[in-house]
């Protein structure tokens, strides 16, 4: 929890005196489905439309993780009618805070695939997610917030677009330079499972492509020793 505290931007709630951090941590969510017995996942909770009711529960329980021991009548009692907008204020925001961040480019016809009226997320699937590809613990996971958790698969979606273009400029250069090279040159990730939406924005040679194949060499498109009438297999 202590780096989650640091770099997951808590939001301070002056409350009874004092300031404390809010954040929903898995953990919390977690603890504050099985009180409303409701599901966060599959967008059975309004942060913005929540009832007091609700949005005492959610209070009580997010306090309670940063050290708090008040119970959801000492929470109403304490904020009254007033305090009601405050602390729903800073609830959104740390929801905001603490929630994935929407994709900045949604695929073409993401928003078009109809769903499937019996789809359901559960927590098992997150979780078994995050622990085969992000190698969390149980305790790592629960502590850290759904954004953090983004931030991190999306530094593991980025090394391994690097490995697939890495292979896939190989094919690409095999295709391009075999028996029966194709008319018009295929690009450098043209053979990757993932690749980058920005086709501008391929990164360079850092990943030792250079090395094998020499920066100047036929293989480049250069003219080293003659120039080369076959398609440069680099950046199309």
């Amino acid at each position: 929890m202590e780096i989650t505290s640091i770099i997951a931007c808590p939001v301070l709630f002056a409350f009874d005196g004092r300031d404390w951090p809010l954040l929903f941590t898995h953990r919390v969510l977690l603890q504050i489905e099985a009180r409303l017995s409701l599901s966060i996942l599959n967008g059975e909770l309004d942060i913005v439309r929540v009832p007091a009711k609700a949005l005492r529960t959610i209070l009580c329980v997010a306090l309670s993780a940063s050290g708090g021991t008040y119970s959801e009548s000492g929470i109403g009692a304490r904020l009254g009618v007033r305090g009601i907008g405050m602390a729903k204020r800073a609830a959104i925001d740390a929801w905001i805070a603490s929630m994935p961040e929407a994709d900045a480019k949604p695929k073409p016809g993401a928003e078009a695939k109809p769903k499937l009226k019996s789809e359901t997320r559960s927590w098992m699937d997150v979780w078994a997610n995050n622990r085969y590809y992000l190698r969390l613990t149980d305790e790592e996971w629960l502590g850290m917030t759904p954004r953090m958790v983004q931030a991190l698969d999306r530094a593991r979606r980025e090394d391994r677009r690097r490995w697939e273009l890495m292979i896939s400029r190989v094919a690409a250069v095999t295709a391009n330079y075999g028996f029966c090279r194709p008319k018009k040159a295929i690009r450098d990730d043209h053979f990757m499972l993932d690749p980058w939406d920005d086709k501008d924005g391929l990164p360079d040679s850092e990943a030792g492509w250079d090395l094998l194949l020499g920066v100047d060499g036929p293989m480049s498109g250069g003219k080293s020793n003659g120039s080369s009438d076959g398609p440069s297999p680099l950046r199309h």
